[in-house]
């Protein structure tokens, strides 16, 4: 008799993926077996809804921030995924997702008012982060293993992302509306790492602080602006 596959494990399988990726910090490190004691079932059972450890991967960064769960799919076991089939996923959510519209329009038309200008980028960029907050965590896991997928994010999206904000504020500070840092790729690196730390890696933290998010968003936004807008202006 063929067993019932159930859209609830189905929805448990998912949240156990995520979990297990993420807590191995490491593709290689994650083991079907862990997927397994995390839904509380058999390693065969797993095997109903997944094909390999690929295809759990691949469902993880499907469905990483999904705002409900899932449905079941037509097909199960869900197949192991053709070579390159998750990061071509990946690619272009990142490629819908993942533009910096605000950031885009200042570099090729400068408001004038900086202040302004520039709180909206660094609003853009945490609220941007934090909508995508567990699939990154489930890249930066991953990412170590997998050439591919450090190719996509830490060369492609995180690095073009950091030139992007270097020449923003390169230009800003040779028009002199902001505080000229030692470092203009320091600051931007520093626009960029404070944020994802506090919009993604601070649900992570083994030591909650239990600050309310809207406070820690307004008090990083706000402190990330004021450190290169001239005193005065801000």
């Amino acid at each position: 008799m063929a067993r019932t596959r159930s859209p609830d494990r189905y929805a448990s399988l998912v949240q156990a993926a995520i979990q297990s990726f993420i807590a191995a910090n490491g593709y290689r490190r994650a083991q079907v077996e862990d997927v397994a004691t995390a839904m509380g079932v058999a390693k065969g059972t797993v095997y109903l809804y997944a094909k390999s450890k690929a295809a759990l991967f691949d469902i993880a960064v499907r469905h990483a921030d999904d705002p409900v769960p899932p449905p079941i799919p037509d097909v199960l076991p869900v197949p192991t995924p053709q070579p390159g089939q998750t990061v071509a996923y990946l690619r272009q959510r990142m490629t819908t997702e993942g533009q910096f519209v605000r950031l885009q329009a200042a570099l090729v038309d400068p408001s004038g008012d900086v202040l302004t200008e520039l709180t909206g980028i660094v609003e853009e960029l945490y609220d941007t982060v934090a909508a995508n907050r567990v699939t990154i965590r489930l890249i930066n896991a991953a990412a170590r293993d997998l050439p591919a997928l450090a190719a996509l994010w830490f060369d492609g999206a995180r690095a073009g992302l950091h030139r992007q904000l270097t020449d923003y504020l390169d230009a800003q500070v040779a028009a002199g509306v902001l505080s000229p840092p030692p470092s203009t790729a320091a600051a931007a690196r520093m626009l960029i790492e404070s944020t994802l730390w506090f919009a993604v890696h601070r649900a992570w933290d083994p030591r909650p602080d239990g600050i309310p998010d809207d406070l820690v968003r307004a008090t990083i936004i706000g402190g990330l602006v004021r450190s290169l807008i001239p005193t005065g202006e801000s």
